[in-house]
């Protein structure tokens, strides 16, 4: 799996998993600034997800009590490209995922700047000090980023009062701002249903939130005989606040719901340790990716030169390879794949892997020691977690445990 494609499925989970837990700490209550706030910031956790991860300090997890294993070095793997490299399936793949995304993307660009023509259309008018864009009759009022569009219906009816008083929370609360972003996410990551549900959850939440402001501005009868009065539901684009998005039952029963005890907001607490746990397995889980700071302080021949290397003294027995090194350099060298876009952009030199030989002789606590680049790295670290069949290491005749460094030396030409 490719750096782009480790990035995206960590941003895609994170997403879920933040979804998922701020849909358990929800139920019903009436917080609706709170989950608003919550909702944004599970977009933008899931967003940061790859560079908090990598650099999470809980890389000490596995770090810990490993201070005095030994460190042993194998022979530099040599990686050159394969001249009858050609697309594979993922790339065949993220082509596809790319057009939808860029279709969706595009069908965004399209609405914003319908919308602006439309907006140029529609005449400006002020009524009680509150300007306004007059729409055509028929459509239903809606506000977008600091316009608000009444139709003249509307505007001279009863009504106006709590229309005005509506979209202007909208507009005062920059709800079109979440509607883009999470409309632009969609786009992007369109496969995630989190992230759609992220998006209609949000758009609820708007429409409670102008409910509840808007009643203190007028009476909640008359501001509910005003959501029954007016019930067209068209709008210029699916990114606007439109007065009638949502049935008005549910609106009606949430505006007669008493409010939660401000007490209860403290559930929403648990997610921060959860967000926690979800870092350090995030850590754990994705190592992989050459976004970790290389460990230099372990490392004395960066370059992968043969001179002072650390030995195994401490050992009675080295770890090695059951078949002979020969065998794991062949192992190696068949397994792995000059990334395409190394080869590209002509990067060669080393990735130092380091990892660990259990006790048992299995392949543990795989990480870069020294990054080349990340798609490199991440290539490296792939094919170290393949190996298999090591014999562990003995002190005293009872197996122990030992660090190893394995450079990967990647070059466009065979020897260089």
């Amino acid at each position: 799996m490719n750096t782009l494609s480790v990035l995206f499925l960590q941003i895609n989970l994170a997403w879920a998993a933040g979804y998922l837990l701020y849909r358990l700490c929800r139920g019903k209550d009436t917080f609706f600034r709170l989950r608003r706030c919550l909702l944004l910031g599970v977009g933008i956790f899931a967003l940061a997800f790859p560079w908090l991860s990598a650099h999470w300090p809980a890389r000490l997890l596995h770090d810990m009590g490993d201070g005095n294993i030994p460190e042993i070095r194998l022979q530099p793997v040599g990686i050159s490209p394969d001249p009858a490299t050609d697309l594979s399936v993922s790339d065949w793949l993220w082509t596809a995922y790319a057009a939808i995304a860029a279709v969706l993307l595009l069908r965004i660009a399209v609405r914003v700047g319908s919308f602006i023509r439309f907006a140029r259309r529609c005449p400006k008018e002020s009524q009680g000090g509150q300007h306004f864009h007059r729409l055509p009759e028929g459509m239903s009022p809606f506000s977008f980023f600091g316009r608000m569009f009444l139709p003249a219906s509307v505007a001279k009816s009863p009504y106006a009062t709590s229309v005005i008083a509506h979209e202007s929370v909208h507009i005062r609360q920059h709800h079109s701002a979440d509607m883009l972003f999470l409309q632009t996410a969609c786009a992007v990551f369109w496969p995630n249903p989190a992230v759609w549900l992220t998006l209609h959850e949000m758009l609820e939440l708007h429409e409670y939130l102008a409910d509840e402001e808007a009643m203190s501005a007028v009476s909640p009868r008359e501001y509910q005989l005003a959501l029954l009065g007016i019930s067209s539901n068209k709008v210029a684009t699916p990114l606007t606040n439109n007065f009638n998005v949502l049935p008005l039952k549910k609106r009606i029963k949430m505006m007669t719901t008493q409010k939660t005890s401000i007490l209860w907001q403290t559930k929403y607490l648990l997610l921060v340790p959860a967000s926690l746990c979800l870092l350090a397995f995030g850590h754990t889980a994705f190592a992989a990716p050459g976004t970790a700071e290389p460990d230099r302080t372990s490392l004395t021949a960066a370059q992968g030169h043969n001179d002072n290397l650390p030995d195994n003294a401490s050992a009675d027995v080295p770890a090695r390879y059951a078949k002979g090194e020969a065998a794991l350099m062949q192992f190696i060298a068949s397994n792995t794949k000059y990334p395409a876009d190394a080869m590209k952009k002509n990067i060669q030199g080393t990735t130092v892997i380091g990892f660990t030989v259990d006790k048992t002789g299995r392949v543990t606590d795989v990480k870069v020691k020294k990054s080349l680049s990340p798609s490199c790295d991440a290539e490296a670290v792939r094919v170290v977690k393949l190996i298999k069949d090591f014999i562990p290491a003995k002190k005293n005749g009872k197996p122990i445990a030992v660090k190893m460094v394995l450079p990967f030396r990647f070059a466009m030409q065979p020897g260089s």
